[in-house]
């Protein structure tokens, strides 16, 4: 099961387009580690997450997740907040371009 989350720009923080701005302003499914809440048993199924992506190990289980067929219950309520500022390694677009993901 995974609770929804809030963005929040730090102050003084611009994002780098009105579609990103949108994207922060908006309540969604936390997708990442910080919202989950999974059994045990659950991982023998999925797999651990990948040490070896330098980027997306989060969206990568996910992804094997999905694949798997599992059902996600997403809780309505938003349990935590991600603070957006200019340091986020998400938003460093060269890092993101240049990581070596590799999946399965």
């Amino acid at each position: 099961m995974v609770a929804h989350l809030r963005f929040f720009l730090e102050l003084g923080h611009r994002p780098l387009s009105r579609e990103m701005d949108r994207h922060y302003r908006q309540v969604k499914a936390g997708f990442t580690p910080s919202a989950l809440l999974a059994r045990r048993e659950l991982f023998p199924l999925v797999g651990p997450f990948d040490p070896t992506c330098s980027l997306a190990c989060d969206a990568d289980w996910f992804a094997r997740l999905f694949d798997a067929g599992l059902e996600v219950e997403i809780l309505p309520q938003s349990l935590f907040s991600r603070r957006i500022h200019n340091f986020n390694l998400s938003l460093d677009i060269a890092k993101s371009r240049n990581a070596d993901v590799t999946y399965s």
